[in-house]
């Protein structure tokens, strides 16, 4: 953040803002690493949209993931306690040169008009709501989907919730597929057209985003996200069985998933670059950068791309704001198909990642071989395995979440700093 008058400095590269000017600032767009330097639970209970949660104790050994650029803007957000000048003076340590604190924290955000967010995971749950109010994305209730598999209709039902779900959290019958790999599979889950397709996860967020994906790739098939997701299946008293694990992926899958993957991408206005354009990218120290290999697990295992961090779709798409620490930044996403990058360079850019390319798939086998590493390249630490309710969890809490999504819709046209897009 270039300092300015409104700006005062408190030591060499640590900078004070008004919370006006730091809006002001989020606005235009321009790279910006927002960090709220609490602790995890008091981000959960109130927290400004965009910022990134890297609380004090951690910020050493997340910060190099999250923020690569020594140079990149940085702004804290903190409290009374000090702990967004200790977080400043520990980046200064680290290198960093371009360091802002919020004065006055979360309560000067909002009396400067910033919307205060609770929640986790609140960049992908607000997105869904979103997409399910601005697109009219279709929901099917679980009594209807109940209805519908007892009377043996064609459908299929994909569990596109978190890989590191554990337990009883899914509907019987249902196929876990990672949320970006759902094109990618799709043809051989439902080969006939006129089957239905069902996407369903542990709420419903990433089932409506996936879902809406579906049908924007033109998928000729009938597509409705299960309303309330598995917790509202629960609900209506439905049993909960283990879903089956997704099948090998067939060629034929992949040629048809790679022509609706760049129908796709291209009405997202996805940009696909070559090496050349690569290699200039990681010359130029006035950007962040970001490269992620967005193939899944196992072929991670297998070998990764050179020079891309490991980080499977279905940790990137719904949890950006946990793996990319600088919005504005660019992000070049590569697999060696084109179809799970395509597809979550599509998502992303309708969450307003504007500056997100894919690498084309003939430019990324010929950066080499494919190289040993650790599979995992989470930045913000890798979430323990979500246990699913083994009861119907309250009758309320689905009414409250359904009360939160049109509070959080209304607080987004409030905020303005969102850059959300609907194709």
């Amino acid at each position: 953040m270039t300092a300015s008058p409104p700006f005062r400095t408190t030591s060499p590269g640590i900078r004070t803002a008004k919370a006006a000017t730091v809006r002001q600032h989020l606005r235009q767009g321009r790279e910006t690493a927002f960090l709220d330097v609490r602790d995890a639970i008091e981000y959960a209970e109130g927290h400004a949209f965009g910022s990134v949660s890297v609380p004090l104790p951690a910020l050493e050994r997340k910060i190099a993931a999250l923020v690569p650029r020594l140079d990149a803007p940085i702004v804290l957000l903190g409290d009374t306690a000090g702990r967004d000048k200790r977080a400043a003076q520990a980046l200064a340590q680290l290198g960093y040169r371009d360091i802002t604190i919020l004065s006055g924290g979360l309560t000067a955000w909002s009396a400067a008009g910033g919307e205060v967010f609770w929640g986790t995971n609140v960049a992908c749950k607000a997105f869904g709501a979103w997409v399910a109010d601005v697109r009219s994305t279709p929901l099917i209730t679980a009594p209807d989907l109940k209805a519908r598999i007892d009377a043996g209709d064609d459908l299929v039902v994909i569990d596109v919730g978190p890989a590191t779900e554990a337990g009883p959290l899914s509907i019987p019958g249902a196929v876990k597929v990672a949320a970006a790999e759902i094109l990618y599979r799709l043809a051989d889950l439902a080969p006939s057209p006129r089957t239905t397709i069902v996407t369903a996860s542990g709420g419903h967020a990433r089932s409506i985003i996936m879902a809406q994906l579906l049908i924007d790739a033109g998928v000729p098939n009938p597509v409705a996200a299960l309303q309330h997701g598995i917790i509202g299946w629960s609900l209506a008293g439905h049993p909960l069985a283990e879903a089956r694990t997704q099948p090998p992926v067939s060629s034929a899958a992949v040629a048809a998933a790679q022509t609706q993957a760049r129908r796709l991408a291209d009405k997202a206005g996805v940009v696909t670059i070559d090496r050349t354009t690569l290699e200039q990218w990681r010359r130029d120290d006035g950007r962040t950068l970001y490269e992620f290999d967005v193939r899944g697990g196992e072929e991670h295992r297998a070998g990764l791309i050179p020079g891309f961090r490991p980080l499977p779709s279905d940790r990137l798409l719904p949890l950006v704001d946990q793996q990319v620490g600088v919005a504005g930044a660019r992000l070049v996403l590569a697999d060696l198909d084109g179809v799970r990058a395509l597809v979550t360079a599509a998502g992303l850019r309708q969450m307003g990642w504007q500056d997100v390319v894919v690498l084309g798939t003939e430019h990324a086998h010929a950066l080499g071989p494919l190289q040993a590493g650790t599979p995992d390249g989470a930045a913000n630490g890798t979430p323990a395995p979500a246990k699913g309710p083994t009861a119907p969890p309250p009758a309320e809490a689905v009414a409250a979440y359904s009360a939160w999504e049109q509070q959080v819709i209304a607080q987004l046209r409030r905020d303005g700093l969102t850059r959300y897009r609907a194709l």
